[in-house]
């Protein structure tokens, strides 16, 4: 597959032919998201590739959108939303914990604000934003993240 890829892929690039039979025999099974932990998988890589070109902001310097320049200057990785913490009291609601939906692309500074509940760390972050509390929700949805599931500590809610 390796040699189709090379041999469709730079027309496509440098004269803009036909996308390659690997673009457009693509699928993706939504049940995938449960298992995909790993970071060396392309699709977890992929997903987080398309949130970061999609516009996502970090939580810590929202100023701007994260871009490749931004994510060494920044020390971006991924993170835990819900952290690894709040589930040992029990609060998974039987839902995987550390699969890529409850990740997502932020700064080292960032990381550092979210210990407890998310409710609980997110009311400094917006304090530390400087920003309406509605504003920082826009923050937030550029994750693909449903801030009221945030605030309520309602991770079923969340990771559905």
């Amino acid at each position: 597959r390796f040699t189709k890829d090379v041999e469709q892929l730079v027309p496509w690039i440098s004269q803009g032919e036909r996308a390659p039979e690997t673009v457009t025999e693509a699928f993706f099974f939504a049940e995938r998201l449960d298992t995909l932990t790993t970071r060396n998988s392309a699709a977890y890589k992929g997903i987080y590739a398309l949130l970061i070109k999609q516009g996502a902001v970090d939580w810590h310097h929202t100023d701007a959108p994260l871009s490749p320049g931004r994510l060494d200057e920044y020390g971006v990785d991924v993170r835990q939303i819900f952290p690894k913490t709040w589930f040992r009291r029990g609060n998974s609601e039987g839902l995987p914990t550390s699969s890529i939906v409850n990740k997502t692309p932020l700064s080292y500074r960032a990381a550092m604000d979210m210990t407890g509940a998310p409710s609980s760390y997110l009311s400094t972050m917006v304090a530390a934003s400087d920003m309406r509390p509605e504003w920082f929700d826009d923050v937030l949805s550029t994750h693909l993240i449903d801030p009221d599931a945030l605030r309520e500590n309602d991770y079923g809610r969340f990771y559905r």
